[in-house]
């Protein structure tokens, strides 16, 4: 029985660890696209310094327009809002 749930509770933490975070893109033309975030956080790099921010805690990211060279990072938390460049966008 204790091993039993030894394997269950591993199954449990892999499949949490292995989740992936779900986003929604939306197209400056309109469209919408449902996706899932892969990564565990994102670095980013502004006029401070680097940041490595956890997608858990992104709440949105706003891309340049043309013209416009910086990227701009919302974050869940009110009135937070960082602008550069994103790092290992994939």
């Amino acid at each position: 029985m204790k091993k039993a749930m030894i394997v269950v509770s591993v199954l449990l933490l892999s499949v949490l660890v292995m989740a992936n975070t779900g986003a929604k893109i939306e197209m400056r033309n309109g469209d919408v696209i449902e996706c899932e975030i892969s990564m565990e956080s994102i670095s980013f790099i502004t006029d401070y310094g680097e940041l490595k921010i956890p997608v858990s805690f992104v709440r949105e990211i706003v891309f340049p327009a043309p013209g416009n060279r910086v990227t701009t990072l919302n974050t869940v938390f009110p009135n937070e809002t960082f602008g550069g460049f994103l790092l290992d966008e994939y």
